[in-house]
């Protein structure tokens, strides 16, 4: 019966110590999957302004460690009017190839929520280009 007691309290003391050591992991590894997202996302808009003269902007990244992150209150300007905008952006993605840098094998699904297009405009632009 002692056996049986103490066994049940490592246990406890292992399972207490993976949930510290999971917290304490997760803030580093939340931080970098952040600022890659930002650089690529950095990267994509000044790639598109390049080209097309389009600006993109989105007010919020909240990445879930293990396996989604959403982009809030995206919108695509031309230099006067907005064209496009996007309530709420799910993308799904496996850690391992997001953290190496592979982001086209990394993401598995992207949800849109809350489209509003401007046709008009849209249309416009895209006979000038």
């Amino acid at each position: 019966m002692g056996s049986l007691y103490k066994n049940g309290r490592v246990r406890s003391y292992i399972m207490i110590l993976l949930a510290i050591i999971a917290l304490l992991i997760s803030a580093p590894v939340k931080k970098a999957i952040t600022l890659s997202v930002n650089d690529r996302i950095s990267e994509f808009t000044g790639l598109l302004y390049e080209k097309t003269g389009l600006t993109i902007s989105y007010d919020r990244l909240s990445p879930s460690i293990l396996s989604s992150f959403y982009l809030r209150g995206i919108r695509l300007y031309d230099k006067e009017n907005e064209l496009l905008s996007i309530d709420k952006t799910k993308i799904n993605y496996s850690i391992l190839n997001v953290l190496r840098g592979n982001f086209q094998k990394g993401i598995s699904s992207i949800v849109l929520d809350g489209i509003n297009i401007d046709v008009d405009e849209l249309a416009e632009l895209i006979r000038s280009i």
